[in-house]
C-alpha cells in the first residue's frame, strides 16, 4: 500500500512499468529521508496523501483519471500546489540533481519517467556506466523449471520470445535428453528494457510441456 502507484490505487488494472518507478520513486525517497513519503493506513488515506502533497489530478493535468473505476471529481478536496520538493525534510535530504529526479519518477502517469530515462538523469551523472548492462546485449538466464507457476505472469513482457515460434538459440530447449530443470529464458535486464516484448512465462512452459508431452506419445511401445 505505502508504495502503490496512484493509478492503481483508483483502479487501473493494467500493471505497467510506471508502477514500479512509482514505487522506486517512494523508496528514493525513503532512502533520503529515513521516513515514508506517504503512510496512508487505508487505500483511500493513501490518495488523500498523495493528493495533499502533489495536487488533485484533474482530466487536464492527467489525461484519462475520470474513467478510473475509483475517481470521481467530488471524492477528493481541491488540492493545486504541489508541495513534494518543497518539504523541509525532502529539501535537505536530497541535492538539486535529486530534487531534480524525486518528482520525474512520482509525476502523473502521462508525465511520469521510464527506468532508462531515470538512469539518464544528472543524479546519476557520476555512476559508472560500465557497471549497467549495455541495452539489448546482457541478458540473464532463468531456469523455465524454477518459476512457480502462480508468478509466471509477473514475467510477461520480459521474455524474449518471437510469438511465431521458437527460433535460433530457443530451439535448443527441445534438444533431446535435456531435462526441464535446464532449460533457460533469456530475459533482458529490467531495468533498461522492462516490457519490451509481450510474450509470456507461461506460455513458453506451455508449448515446452507440449512438446514434451508428444515426444512421450511416439515414443511410447
Amino acid at each position: 500500500l505505502l508504495y502503490r502507484a496512484p493509478e492503481i490505487l483508483l483502479g487501473e488494472a493494467v500493471y505497467g512499468c510506471g508502477v514500479d518507478v512509482w514505487s522506486t520513486g517512494c523508496m528514493f525517497a525513503e532512502m533520503a529521508t529515513g521516513d515514508l513519503l506517504f503512510c496512508g493506513d487505508s487505500e483511500i488515506d493513501q490518495l488523500y496523501q498523495i493528493f495533499r502533497m502533489k495536487g488533485t489530478p484533474t482530466e487536464e493535468t492527467w489525461p484519462g483519471v475520470a474513467k478510473l473505476p475509483n475517481y470521481s471529481p467530488t471524492s477528493f478536496p481541491s488540492w493545486h500546489s504541489n508541495r513534494l520538493c518543497s518539504q523541509e525534510k525532502i529539501v535537505r535530504a536530497l541535492d538539486a540533481r535529486g530534487l531534480d529526479l524525486l518528482p520525474a519518477l512520482l509525476y502523473d502517469p502521462p508525465s511520469r519517467i521510464n527506468t532508462q530515462q531515470a538512469l539518464l538523469q544528472p543524479y546519476f551523472a557520476d555512476l559508472d556506466k560500465r557497471s549497467l548492462p549495455a541495452v539489448g546485449e546482457e541478458y540473464v538466464d532463468l531456469p523455465i523449471g524454477k518459476i512457480p507457476p502462480d508468478f509466471a505472469e509477473l514475467f510477461n513482457g520480459l521474455i524474449n520470445i518471437d510469438e511465431s515460434g521458437l527460433e535460433g538459440e530457443d530451439e535448443e530447449w527441445m534438444k533431446e535428453g535435456e531435462e526441464t530443470s535446464d532449460k533457460t529464458l533469456r530475459m533482458v535486464p529490467s531495468t533498461m528494457l522492462l516490457g519490451s516484448s509481450t510474450y509470456q512465462v507461461s506460455a513458453a512452459r506451455d508449448r515446452f510441456a507440449k512438446e514434451k508431452s508428444k515426444k512421450s506419445e511416439t515414443e511410447k511401445p
